[in-house]
């Protein structure tokens, strides 16, 4: 049985769900972009920080909106809106070297989605692992069509970087999440 999300605790149903849900997604979309634009190096390769609001937006709002939002965000680069990271857009993009984390953006979502309906955001054990799960599902499919690209193999690309990014995230995102809760349980 699925239980609310933080977005339900943050953004309570008061009248129109269509437009609240609306509303999420497509606010969703534009923070995912921005997020396109935060660029930080850890290593040789530059990381921006779509993999954290990605898994950060996929616990917030839930798997159903969550996914909408990641299609929404996909079909706005795919339309040649500067969405992606240095303002990249359009198809030939999304068939380019950071097309697998594209890919894993959906998979993530619907994974840490399904995970925070069912409360594992809710504490620190569960919102760490839940969220290496997710930079995992972005990062494999990721490292797979960068290496391609680069003519790198799979490890060396991991060495350079990825990892403690995908750490850092992680963290940052666990100490986002149950604090989140807690001070949701306290203003009820």
């Amino acid at each position: 049985m699925a239980s609310l999300v933080l977005a339900d605790a943050l953004v309570p149903a008061r009248s129109n769900t269509l437009l609240k849900n609306a509303g999420l997604v497509i606010a969703g979309s534009f923070l995912l972009a921005l997020s396109a634009r935060v660029q930080f190096h850890v290593g040789l390769i530059p990381m921006t920080g779509q993999t954290f609001m990605v898994c950060l937006l996929a616990a917030v709002l839930g798997t159903k909106r969550g996914l909408a939002c990641m299609l929404a965000y996909l079909t706005e680069g795919a339309m040649g809106l500067p969405v992606f990271c240095n303002a990249g857009a359009g198809l030939a993009y999304m068939a380019g070297p950071t097309s697998g984390y594209l890919l894993g953006f959906i998979a993530a979502t619907w994974l840490i989605g399904t995970l925070a309906e069912r409360g594992f955001d809710r504490n620190v054990g569960t919102t760490f692992l839940m969220m290496l799960a997710g930079e995992a599902l972005i990062l494999g499919p990721g490292m797979v069509s960068l290496s391609a690209f680069l003519g790198m193999h799979a490890s060396n690309v991991i060495t350079i970087g990825l990892l403690p990014g995908a750490i850092l995230k992680a963290l940052l995102a666990t100490a986002l999440l149950p604090s989140a809760w807690k001070l949701c349980r306290r203003s009820n």
